[in-house]
């Protein structure tokens, strides 16, 4: 290392000591040769080994102050040694000859005996000391400029040159007798001639430096700093001038000022913020990104205080802590903290810096830069986070995870390869039910017996191997004993290969399948149960792909109805080519509509299909459109239908019935009362003819009067039997009505009944609307009206409540009397024709009436019951009616 270093290579520490050095090195050349030349010039002194010992002595002297000026800058200390070595051996061998001449020495003359020679002689040898010491005193001046890498000049009278250094001489291309024969101005540019010749003029002494342009003896220009000092010498103004080459120092200037523009270009092109801390004066500097990163004004004065107050509170302590720790210890400062950004906002910031120390270790200056890190923060955070994500997944997931080294190399030629497990998670180790320590890092084959089955090490191993055999990724179910219990795994080995392409690792996962497997197999189970069920049905089902169109499944009642197997049916191609000719446009309509329609929507149809064996049968089908689990298909139909052969057969014959009921119904009307009216009209004028007759004849008249009732009940027999045929054959025409609307005109119809009996009739929920065929439900409530007042005790006022509810699909009603009730072993009798509970002499009526009732109930796919009251007075009926859609009470 330099010697300059312990300088500190400050220039006025280093110049001191190498021109101090420079002296003493031209002082100690010039003794040696003064000594040579006195030794020459007095050969009659004699010792002439002593005078050259000492020469050598004082010439090794100077050339070790040499080698000090030349270890400032090159740090030869080794070559600086050997000189000082010399040195001591010169000394000390002048030493020993000295005390050899020691008593040659002591014999000299006493002083006594060259006092008066002396006396003689001092004034002469003062004189020629004097004049001596000034020759000496020129040669060594001259020496010593001549020695010194200064161009230094004098100029005398008129401006002209006097002397100069030899340096002067050579750096400005002058020769001696060229530059003595020139005035100083001659040399210098003209612009500066003037100030310093007036100057030179009017004052005797002075000092100036300025910048001059120095013409050289080849015609070239260099730039110089001058510097004049005017003194008088023997009374003769005199100047000395001193020229320094600034060629060098521009040059210099210029790399400098173009390296500095180099760090400006890099400061503003990287987006680290660059900061410079005084710390002595406080001040600082920071650029333009640190100013723009921490949300100040370029223009604004740079301070420590400003970084400071942009830091979060929180981080403050931090940083202070951290400055502190790195000014004690020296280590390189680096901080993560928070601070607001150019936005204001808090974000993360890196600062970094080191700083420059005095030899008592304090801190001069600090340097270093600012990063902005938060989109690397919070990358970071976002990699910490999926790190301990990844990491909870492995440790805490319900899958087994492993990891193998793929050991190639076997000294067992029996065995290809050999693993090593190097990462087991707990959920693997719980499956395996030994614990990760007793695994990790122990090949496969060690384990065997030990902590794992034989059979499972080598049932691994043959999986393992294939894995590295297939140099591919592979998957398989394996079962593997868990405490005595099989469990079902999905396993999963993906191989990892190095850079030669063979496999090094593979990564293991398992996953618990035990529970899908018992599932699966539950699953299997329930699929053979539900296509027994199935098979078992009444119902033949079918699954049939209208888009193809094909059949997809039936069912064993399939076959049972119309007598073809699934493979008869997948050579058919159309559902149609088994229907009969005249329905197959309905059926091909009937398939748009479950295919239009929402899935899962119900629609029926009745039609005839041939039989294998060429028989027809009639069908009730009942489709929908449902999204088949096999994308395969697209919208499929869901059937299921009956043999209703039996039915169609039956509703025929009923059919043939209903005509002959309409055709009784008509002589009923016709035929049976035509004679009845004659009876009733006969006996009505015998009544009036034998009046007087049999006023007395109790008998004949009771006789009379039974024939008389008996035509009556005849004749109001005929009309409820034409009024209940009129149901089973009318159409019902259903359109919404009040309840209140039908209670009024019941009323209406029975308006002198009522009356003569006082009977109230309340109906409870009038407002009620009913879709209902609304003269079939007034003849309902004016039979069951009727029946409330004929069958109410004669001590009592008949009371009747009516009252309606509605539910989502249908409406229930009440109709509760205050009468002589119903026995409940009766409650079903009641509704059959003819039936009566009373006999005609205690209580009038047909017996059909209620049956009239339920013959309307049913007209409207509804019913009607009786029931014992709560209040055990009186007969309830409760009527239920379907009603279209959601109705509110």
């Amino acid at each position: 290392m330099p010697h300059g270093h312990c300088y500190l290579w400050q220039p006025h520490i280093l110049w001191t000591n190498v021109l101090s050095d420079f002296v003493i090195a031209a002082s100690y050349f010039s003794i040696p040769v003064a000594i040579l030349i006195f030794s020459h010039k007095r050969p009659d002194i004699g010792n002439s080994r002593v005078l050259f010992l000492f020469s050598a002595f004082i010439l090794l002297c100077g050339i070790t102050h040499l080698f000090g000026i030349y270890t400032v800058w090159q740090g030869v200390y080794g070559a600086h040694g050997l000189a000082k070595l010399a040195t001591a051996v010169v000394s000390f061998i002048t030493a020993v000859y000295v005390f050899r001449i020691l008593p040659n020495a002591i014999m000299l003359p006493s002083p006594s005996q060259y006092e008066g020679i002396k006396r003689e002689l001092d004034e002469a040898s003062l004189n020629r000391a004097k004049l001596m010491a000034k020759i000496e005193e020129q040669d060594l001046a001259n020496f010593m400029l001549d020695s010194l890498p200064i161009s230094a000049a004098i100029v005398g009278k008129e401006n002209k040159f006097l002397v100069s250094t030899k340096f002067f001489l050579e750096e400005f291309g002058y020769t001696k007798d060229a530059l003595l024969e020139k005035n100083m101005f001659d040399i210098f540019a003209s612009e500066v001639t003037g100030s310093a010749n007036s100057e030179l003029e009017s004052q005797t002494q002075f000092k100036k430096q300025i910048l001059v342009q120095v013409k050289c003896g080849n015609g070239d220009i260099i730039p110089t700093e001058m510097t004049m000092v005017r003194e008088r010498y023997n009374d003769t103004p005199t100047t000395i001038i001193t020229l320094k080459n600034l060629t060098e120092y521009r040059q210099i200037k210029r790399e400098l000022l173009e390296s500095h523009r180099q760090l400006e270009r890099a400061i503003n092109a990287t987006d680290d913020g660059i900061w410079e801390w005084h710390i002595k004066d406080n001040s600082m500097f920071w650029s333009p990104s640190f100013a723009k990163m921490i949300g100040f004004n370029i223009s604004e004065q740079p301070s420590i205080e400003k970084w400071k107050s942009h830091i979060h509170p929180d981080y403050k302590d931090i940083i202070a802590e951290a400055l502190d720790t790195h000014f004690r210890t020296g280590e390189k400062l680096s901080v993560e903290y928070l601070g607001r950004n150019k936005l204001g906002e808090y974000g993360w910031f890196n600062v970094i810096g080191n700083s420059i120390m005095n030899e008592k270790h304090e801190p001069i200056t600090m340097s270093g830069s600012l990063r902005y890190i938060q989109e690397s923060k919070l990358l970071k955070q976002k990699v910490a986070e999926k790190t301990e994500f990844l990491n909870t997944i492995y440790e805490g997931a319900n899958h087994a995870i492993w990891v193998i080294d793929v050991i190639h190399d076997q000294p067992d030629p029996t065995l290809l390869y050999d693993f090593v497990f190097t990462e087991f998670n707990q959920t693997a180790a719980s499956r395996m039910d030994v614990p990760v320590k007793n695994i990790i890092g122990k090949p496969l084959f060690e384990l065997a017996g030990s902590y794992l089955p034989s059979e499972l090490v080598k049932h691994l191993h043959n999986n393992y191997s294939k894995c590295v055999e297939q140099n591919a990724a592979i998957n398989y179910q394996e079962t593997i004993p868990l405490r005595g219990k099989p469990c079902w795994y999905q396993t999963s080995l993906y191989p990892i290969y190095n850079s030669a392409g063979k496999v090094q690792k593979i990564v293991g996962t398992a996953i618990d399948i035990t529970e899908q497997k018992k599932g699966e197999e539950a699953l299997e189970s329930y699929q053979k149960f539900l296509l027994k069920m199935i098979n078992s049905t009444v119902c033949g089902l079918y699954l049939y792909d209208i888009a193809s169109p094909k059949y997809i499944q039936i069912n064993k009642r399939f076959t049972d109805i119309l007598g073809y197997t699934f493979d008869d049916l997948s050579h058919s191609k159309q559902l149609t080519s088994h229907i009969h000719p005249d329905d197959q446009s309905k059926v091909t309509e009937h398939i748009n509509n479950v295919k239009e329609a929402e899935e899962g929507a119900l629609i029926a149809i009745e039609y005839r299909a041939k039989h294998k064996s060429g028989k027809w049968v009639w069908c009730k089908s009942i489709d929908s459109s449902i999204r088949h689990f096999d994308p395969e298909y697209g919208a499929v139909m869901l059937g299921t239908f009956v043999d209703i052969t039996e039915n169609v057969m039956l509703l025929a014959q009923l059919k043939q019935s209903n005509e002959y009921l309409e055709r009784f119904a008509f002589v009923a009307s016709h035929d049976l009362q035509e004679p009845l009216r004659k009876i009733t009209a006969f006996s009505d004028s015998l009544s009036t003819r034998l009046a007087p007759v049999i006023d007395n004849d109790e008998d004949a008249k009771f006789e009379l009067s039974r024939l008389q009732g008996a035509a009556t009940r005849m004749r109001t027999m005929i009309q409820d039997i034409l009024r209940l045929s009129r149901i089973y054959t009318t159409d019902v025409q259903i359109y919404p009505i009040k309840l209140n609307r039908i209670i009024e005109r019941a009323c209406d119809q029975l308006e002198y009944l009522i009356e003569d009996t006082n009977t109230v009739v309340n109906v409870k929920s009038p407002d009620v609307e009913l879709y209902v065929d609304e003269s079939l439900m007034i003849q309902l409530f004016q039979n069951l009206i009727s029946n409330s007042i004929k069958f109410c005790p004669e001590e009592r006022t008949p009371h009747i409540d009516i009252s309606a509810e509605l539910t989502t699909a249908e409406a229930i009603l009440h109709h509760k009397d205050n009468g002589i009730g119903i026995d409940s072993k009766f409650i079903q009798q009641i509704f059959d024709p003819f039936y009566r509970l009373h006999s005609a002499k205690n209580l009038a009526g047909t017996g059909i009436g209620l049956t009239i009732c339920r013959q309307i109930t049913k007209a409207h796919d509804g019913d009607i019951r009786c029931q014992q009251p709560v209040e055990g007075i009186g007969a309830e009926f409760v009527i239920t009616l379907p009603q279209p859609g959601e109705k509110d009470d």
